[in-house]
């Protein structure tokens, strides 16, 4: 097996290339005519976009404003959903979740890295 200092160094590298290979491709992107022309003509309707959205969304009234109530309050619960899980874990018990349809869930659990200062 390969040590894990090594991948991780590995990693770097490719994340350094890729930044310089994205660089070279916005200058270029950045430098064409048609390009710049087409993004304006995509900011423009997109800006338009956006006002039917907020009209829309006005004339809705409080049902806009549910659905945004639900967005946050999905999230919290799925927070505690994932700390519950986490602690059942943690003590060694099993994790059994099922849906209204009989349907069985398990945990996914992800590691990853994050700078230290």
């Amino acid at each position: 097996m390969r040590d894990i200092q090594d991948i991780f160094n590995e990693l770097e590298e490719i994340k350094q290339e890729q930044k310089r290979i994205r660089k070279d491709y916005k200058d270029m992107l950045a430098n064409d005519g048609e390009y710049q022309l087409l993004k304006e003509a995509y900011e423009t309707a997109r800006a338009a976009k956006k006002d039917m959205e907020l009209s829309i969304q006005a004339s809705m009234g409080g049902a806009y404003e549910r659905l945004e109530e639900l967005a946050k309050e999905r999230k919290a619960l799925e927070e505690m959903l994932s700390d519950i899980a986490m602690t059942h874990l943690l003590k060694g018990e099993s994790i059994e979740i099922s849906d209204k349809n009989h349907n069985n869930y398990e945990p996914v659990y992800k590691i990853s890295f994050k700078k230290v200062s």
